[in-house]
């Protein structure tokens, strides 16, 4: 694996590098425990790009239940993930993705 470059934490626009500003409508909330720790994740349902498109929906994890179904909900996340890969079962071919976590900033 190649070795990941540092860099400033903020590009001069403002923009902080691995975070996201996210607005949408709470569609479900669930919850879970990560190593005795509880955990509550809601899919936020987020504005469609145009009129043809289907509207987007992301998982935004939390250690606070971020609100109910049908309530809309705005927030800062840091964007994170773990690499994830797999044998192409018809090719053999080792293929290689990531699994994206979106992760509220207390």
């Amino acid at each position: 694996m190649g070795a990941v470059e540092r860099v400033g934490s903020e590009v001069a626009t403002g923009v902080v590098f691995n975070q996201a500003e996210i607005k949408g409508r709470i569609k479900s909330v669930s919850t879970f425990e990560v190593k005795g720790r509880r955990m509550h994740e809601a899919v936020v349902m987020i504005a469609a790009a145009d009129e043809f498109s289907m509207p987007g929906a992301v998982a935004v994890q939390s250690t606070y239940r971020l609100g109910n179904a049908g309530e809309d909900w705005r927030g800062t996340v840091r964007v994170t993930g773990i690499p994830n890969s797999w044998n192409d079962r018809a090719t053999g071919e080792v293929k290689e993705s990531a699994n994206v976590r979106l992760v509220v900033i207390e």
